[in-house]
C-alpha cells in the first residue's frame, strides 16, 4: 500500500488511542516501512523512518504530543510545518 499524508496521519492517530507505547507504534510504523516499498515521498519515507526507530534508542522517541502534533501535521498535509516539526524534535 502507498500512504499519503492523510492516511499515515489517521494511522498515527489510531496508535495513539490505543494508547501511548512506543514499542508498538514504532514496530506499526516498521510494518508500514515494510509494506510501503513503493513510496515516492521523501517526506513520508522520513516521517515513517523516524516513527520507526523510536524504539530503537531513548534519544529518538517523540512524546506523546509529538506525536499528536506530527499525526495533525500529516492528516492536514500541512508539509512544510511537519518537515520543520520534524527536523526540530528529533
Amino acid at each position: 500500500m502507498k500512504y499519503n499524508c492523510r492516511e499515515l496521519g489517521e494511522e498515527l492517530k489510531n496508535q495513539l488511542k490505543q494508547g501511548y507505547d512506543i514499542k508498538r507504534i514504532s514496530s506499526r510504523f516498521f510494518e508500514i516501512h515494510l509494506e510501503d516499498y513503493r513510496q515516492d515521498d521523501p517526506l513520508i519515507i522520513e516521517v515513517i523512518d523516524y516513527l520507526s526507530m523510536m524504539e530503537e534508542d531513548p534519544q529518538f522517541e517523540y512524546t506523546e504530543e509529538q506525536l499528536l502534533k506530527i499525526a495533525e501535521f500529516l492528516y492536514e498535509n500541512e508539509r512544510d510545518a511537519l518537515a520543520a516539526f520534524i527536523k526540530r524534535n528529533f
